[in-house]
């Protein structure tokens, strides 16, 4: 395993939090759409342990 670098891991943070974001965003415009459900990332803990930094 290869070191862990600090901006490595905010990069991964910062995208993740985009992306969770995003998904956000699109479940409040969606939430009166019939037969809609709601999204939802990975938590970063989870994305992190897959990731090779």
């Amino acid at each position: 395993m290869q070191p862990l670098t600090l901006f490595s891991l905010a990069s991964q943070n910062a995208n993740w939090l985009a992306t969770r974001q995003v998904t956000i965003a699109s479940n409040v415009a969606n939430a009166n759409t019939p037969g809609y459900r709601a999204q939802d990332v990975a938590p970063f803990n989870a994305v992190l342990s897959h990731l090779q930094l």
